[in-house]
């Protein structure tokens, strides 16, 4: 989580939406108050070090257990993320934290050694049945914003951030600048993202995040969809923006 008090926002991170990018363009920008000492621009982990207490994933919520947040007054921050997907998200967050050994908790290579898409899906489907809040790609992006109070000032879409990022920093009063690709993966690598769903995937996948794709536009399939799927929302950002203001 990211935190300006000079440009009043608090951006959150939802892990594999780019957000490792936003904090190259937004890290000049937060407080000494509210990131390490040392900061750092390349090596594992310099992230981190620009996000309050070093946890660049937390979600909103965690401000209001925080000791130094709990009692001060969050209305004149503006809530900012970036969303994607939950079709492609799901898929990124299987590739790049369970498909490899090496990547995936112990838990998860002890029951489902093959690591699989599918199997990644049923693993997500128990962890939110059984409640475990803390397993990565269980819970849905909405959760990382979700607050009693306050709602989102600005959500920049994964599928549009060439037009979006420009809207964003504009909203916030900072220059412009060129967004940067960390982390970039091979984009062909997974392009047909369907082709590694079958109906129990689907239907899980939907089940899991009925809220984002209710939130945030994204349109679900019952079925799997034939052909080339356009994964873009059907709002923009700049309309949601105006909703979530107005409401």
């Amino acid at each position: 989580m990211l935190i300006s008090d000079s440009k009043r926002f608090i951006f959150v991170h939802i892990f594999k939406t780019a957000g490792s990018s936003l904090t190259r363009l937004l890290g000049p920008y937060v407080d000494e108050a509210h990131r390490s000492a040392v900061t750092r621009t390349e090596g594992p982990g310099w992230q981190g070090t620009w996000h309050y207490r070093g946890k660049q994933h937390a979600p909103l919520k965690a401000l209001r257990t925080d000791a130094r947040w709990k009692d001060r007054d969050l209305a004149p921050y503006r809530v900012c993320t970036i969303v994607r997907n939950p079709y492609s998200w799901s898929l990124a967050v299987w590739n790049d934290f369970y498909r490899r050994e090496e990547d995936a908790p112990d838990w998860f290579n002890e029951r489902h050694p093959g690591r699989s898409f599918p199997d990644f899906c049923r693993a997500m489907m128990a962890a939110r049945r059984d409640g475990q809040e803390a397993v990565w790609g269980s819970f849905a992006q909405s959760d990382f914003i979700a607050d009693p109070v306050l709602r989102p000032a600005f959500i920049a879409r994964f599928e549009t951030l060439g037009d979006d990022i420009p809207r964003l920093l504009s909203f916030l009063d900072i220059p412009g600048a060129d967004l940067p690709h960390e982390n970039a993966s091979d984009p062909d690598a997974r392009a047909d993202v369907f082709s590694f769903y079958d109906g129990e995937t689907l239907a899980i996948v939907n089940e899991l995040f009925a809220s984002d794709f209710d939130m945030f536009g994204y349109r679900s399939f019952a079925r799997l969809p034939h052909g080339s799927v356009d994964l873009r929302a059907e709002r923009s950002s700049h309309a949601l923006q105006q909703q979530t203001q107005g409401s």
